[in-house]
């Protein structure tokens, strides 16, 4: 199979069906409709965008966890305000979890606070979903919590996917990566047949 051909394939895939930011969801232009940001805190942390749907990856946050995370932030909000870049965000947003709130809930929560503050991400984070998807595309174990771009094999280094992009890519295509939805006449010959994007 030609595997460089494959990635391009869903590099394209993914970006037709994920126009503009793709990782920019409902919760993420709900959070940036916000006039202040309070409101934009409150909004990233609920993790519900404006018909009250929430986000797949906190369903089974218990509610008390959202209203202390949201409490925590809210008293730091000028130190957010103040960030310089999306990692010292993070970081600043990492330290106020409370127990309940995992590294996911905490890097979605910076994503909708970054887009809001216009900062985003310049390295790959590695959760569990994107995680498998790199190490399925590496072949070998990855450790750390981060990857730089650069660091990715073509057609992914050069490719115009952004790095929290590319966290959205790897998590989404993770299974087509490791080759177990492969078949089904090699996936239209690379046209790639499904209609609506997996999530993450």
């Amino acid at each position: 199979m030609d595997t460089n051909g494959f990635h391009k394939s869903l590099i394209t895939d993914y970006l037709s069906k994920r126009s503009n930011s793709c990782w920019m969801d409902s919760i993420v232009k709900y959070t940036l409709e916000q006039n202040n940001i309070e409101d934009a805190i409150y909004i990233a942390v609920m993790s519900k965008d404006k018909t009250g749907s929430k986000h797949s990856h906190q369903w089974r946050i218990y509610d008390y966890v959202y209203k202390i995370f949201n409490h925590n932030l809210l008293v730091i909000k000028d130190k957010i305000e103040k960030s310089k870049n999306f990692d010292e965000l993070l970081n600043i947003i990492d330290e106020e979890k409370p127990s309940g709130a995992g590294e996911l809930f905490c890097y979605d929560t910076a994503v909708r606070i970054g887009h809001y503050l216009n900062l985003f991400p310049e390295k790959i984070y590695l959760h569990a979903g994107t995680r498998k998807g790199l190490e399925a595309l590496l072949k070998r174990k990855i450790y750390g919590k981060t990857i730089n771009k650069n660091n990715l094999p073509e057609p992914f280094k050069s490719c115009k996917l952004s790095p929290g992009q590319l966290e959205d890519f790897f998590c989404i295509y993770k299974e087509y990566l490791s080759g177990n939805r492969m078949d089904i006449k090699q996936l239209k010959e690379f046209g790639i047949i499904y209609k609506n994007i997996p999530t993450c």
